[in-house]
């Protein structure tokens, strides 16, 4: 088994992880997905699929939090966004504030930002984690971390020499899931996780096995709970199956750029990959329906190639951000879910 030389100083601020509310899909889920409904409040959208580990657009409060990349300073930052006014400002109001270092009230958040359980967690580049205290962010691990996410009350950890531990609810002491894990873009339901490493992959969470089974073949692949999503690297065309990998069906011809994808409760969004990231239609917007997948919907078509979707539980437009190629301004485009009419941020000077 790896040695961890981290869990104490994780076991510190244990107490004060943990979602409340019962694992996704754990209601009655079945392995097939038929007729589930299986994204939990607490883990819906903004915090699932390519958004773990590096999660973004969370509702905290009424407000919404984002990280934004300006490569200008080569600084990510944390901001809120108000729904209400559609206005964006920094979390730090210290006006004399870099909003870069530990000392800021952002703690220096880069990676891997959460809403769970009525507060937000973040990451570091250098493997800490901080949880919201009021209004700065503390830390809770000093180092040492991946990536993790909550389901069910339980905190799930990837450590940086690749093992997989999971702290149970109530529990001080981490066990030990995978001596070995290299996977993002994790979810848990019910008594299974599932996850990315060169196509989906999934694993009983109390089954002892150290070994994964296939779900998809090579290639990207998301779940909702009900269906896994995936393209096969050699075609990128868009399929559907069932969560345990049957009944698989093509539902595009068109290649799909995975980076793109996320859900809400009635629509899967991406972008297509037709000629590269800012190629012909990079910049639609497409969707289909979750229910009846039937032809893609051009949603909107903002003017710039499209990078990142993201959704937030309960809000009624998307955040797309732009691809700048490394190297300009990341752009952020508000997009509404029922009209396509979209308008760009407008973000406080850095």
């Amino acid at each position: 088994m790896k040695k961890t030389a981290w869990p104490l100083a994780l076991c510190i601020g244990l107490l004060l992880w943990g979602c409340s509310g019962p694992a996704a899909g754990s209601a009655g889920s079945d392995a097939s997905g038929a007729g589930e409904t299986a994204i939990d409040p607490d883990y819906a959208y903004g915090n699932m699929q390519k958004n773990v580990p590096s999660g973004n657009f969370v509702e905290h409060e009424g407000q919404v939090l984002f990280l934004s990349y300006d490569p200008a300073s080569s600084n990510t930052m944390l901001f809120t966004f108000d729904p209400e006014t559609e206005e964006v400002s920094t979390f730090c109001k210290d006006a004399t504030c870099s909003h870069t270092s530990s000392s800021c009230a952002s703690g220096g958040i880069t990676t891997n930002l959460e809403a769970c359980g009525g507060t937000v967690y973040g990451g570091t580049l250098g493997g800490a984690v901080l949880e919201l205290r009021g209004d700065r962010f503390e830390t809770v691990t000093d180092g040492g971390v991946s990536h993790f996410w909550h389901s069910g009350g339980d905190l799930y950890v990837a450590t940086m020499d690749s093992s997989l531990l999971v702290y149970e609810e109530g529990s001080s002491q981490p066990r030990t899931l995978l001596e070995e894990y290299t996977g993002y873009w994790e979810t848990v339901f019910g008594d299974t996780l599932y996850f990315q490493s060169d196509g989906m992959r999934s694993i009983g969470l109390n089954s002892g096995d150290q070994e994964a089974a296939a779900v998809t073949e090579s290639g990207d692949a998301v779940t909702d709970g009900r269906h896994v999503y995936y393209a096969p690297s050699d075609t990128l065309a868009l399929h559907r199956c069932n969560m345990d990998g049957s009944e698989a069906t093509q539902l595009l011809e068109d290649p799909v750029m995975p980076a793109s994808w996320n859900f809400d409760e009635e629509y899967f969004y991406f972008r297509l990959f037709s000629d590269g990231m800012d190629g012909q239609e990079s910049e639609n917007i497409y969707r289909l329906s979750l229910e009846d997948p039937g032809e893609k919907e051009l949603l909107a078509a903002p003017p710039e190639p499209a990078y990142q979707i993201y959704t937030v539980p309960g809000y009624g437009k998307l955040f797309v951000t732009s691809y700048s190629g490394g190297a300009g301004q990341e752009n952020i485009y508000l997009v509404d879910k029922a009209t396509g009419d979209f308008t760009l941020l407008e973000m406080p000077a850095r």
